[in-house]
């Protein structure tokens, strides 16, 4: 229980289940399923370390990851990439972690396959669409069009919208980290296997795998799976060819249709009625996915959902605290005037005999 101050910012977590579900959605002769993530070292060395600083840090989660790196080549960005030693740590400590966020030229950095970022979530921060059109943005997508991974370490619970979009476009091959694990991987010269391929897709946050098999099932697991892989195929297209191509590709537009899913290159249309979709000449194929209903999991109540959601509460809130004659007295006038409305009172009338 809190007391205090109000806050604009708060989260929940709780441990996942210790057991995972065997079932599988079945999809055009594909079969979706979960597996645990196990993380799987492999040994590997870096020229370069590219470090990310911006006021989330607090200073000697910096200084101690300095002091990991003490014996290596380690740049900031400061109106350009600029190495940092024990000379020029105190100036450029100073006047970095008084940003309120960073958007780390990552296109900047020579020799991506020979060094690794490390980067910690700060929640105000700019999106890739805020500088479109600019030197940044023009260098930042040649970069993600040329193929090149790299490497990332990953401090805080939720990384910025920037970092996030280029997880989503698989430009970083990232892994969480905090000081303890971040000093072992530099001790032990050793990084995460990316296991994300065509058939699997990784959910690091959630430590889960969506893995693609030709495997025939009658699983009864969500729609949400398909969904999810074709969003991770949609968004690693995007970011290998930008978005003008990937609309001209037909097959990814496929798979974003198929899903029914919003993606940069792809949006629905809901509208309210069945008349409605029938007026506009908008109908389902069969052979593709539908909006997520109530009944799936993970879907939203829709509107008139709420409101009957919200009538039940107050109904038996006002119930619990008022005389059962009162209560059935303020039912039964609320049920009348619903009839009313309705033209049904003579059902209504028998209810209450």
């Amino acid at each position: 229980q809190y007391d205090g101050a109000y806050r604009d910012y708060w989260e929940m977590v709780m441990d996942a289940p210790k057991s995972l579900s065997a079932e599988s959605f079945q999809f055009k002769n594909k079969s979706y399923s979960f597996q645990r993530y196990q993380k799987q070292f492999q040994n590997r060395t870096f020229d370069s370390y590219y470090l990310d600083i911006h006021s989330g840090w607090e200073r000697k989660e910096i200084e101690s990851i300095l002091l990991t790196l003490r014996d290596k080549t380690v740049f900031v960005e400061d109106e350009g990439l600029k190495r940092i030693d024990l000379n020029n740590q105190p100036v450029l400590l100073d006047k970095l972690l008084k940003r309120h966020f960073s958007l780390f030229p990552v296109y900047a950095i020579k020799a991506p396959a020979k060094s690794l970022l490390i980067t910690k979530g700060n929640t105000a921060t700019p999106v890739i669409g805020d500088v479109a059109e600019t030197p940044f943005e023009i260098n930042l997508r040649a970069f993600m069009q040329s193929h090149q991974k790299l490497a990332t370490v990953e401090f805080g619970s939720e990384p910025s919208a920037y970092i996030k979009t280029l997880r989503e476009y698989r430009v970083l091959d990232f892994e969480k980290a905090d000081l303890s694990e971040f000093d072992k991987m530099i001790r032990e010269e050793s990084f995460p296997v990316n296991q994300e391929n065509e058939k699997n897709l990784l959910l690091k946050d959630a430590e889960l795998i969506v893995q693609e098999s030709d495997a025939q099932s009658t699983g009864k697991a969500p729609d949400h799976l398909f969904r999810l892989f074709a969003y991770s195929r949609v968004m690693k297209a995007i970011g290998e060819t930008g978005v003008t191509e990937v609309q001209e590709e037909d097959s990814i537009m496929n798979t974003a249709s198929e899903a029914h899913i919003v993606t940069p290159v792809s949006s629905l249309i809901v509208l309210e009625t069945q008349a409605d979709y029938d007026r506009f000449q908008i109908h389902d194929k069969p052979d593709h996915l539908k909006n997520a209903a109530i009944n799936q999991t993970g879907a939203a109540p829709e509107p008139h959902e709420w409101v009957l959601i919200i009538l039940c509460v107050l109904m038996l809130a006002y119930a619990r605290f008022r005389t059962p004659i009162q209560s059935m007295l303020w039912v039964k006038r609320l049920v009348s005037r619903f009839g009313m409305l309705t033209g049904n009172t003579r059902s209504i009338s028998w209810v209450w005999r």
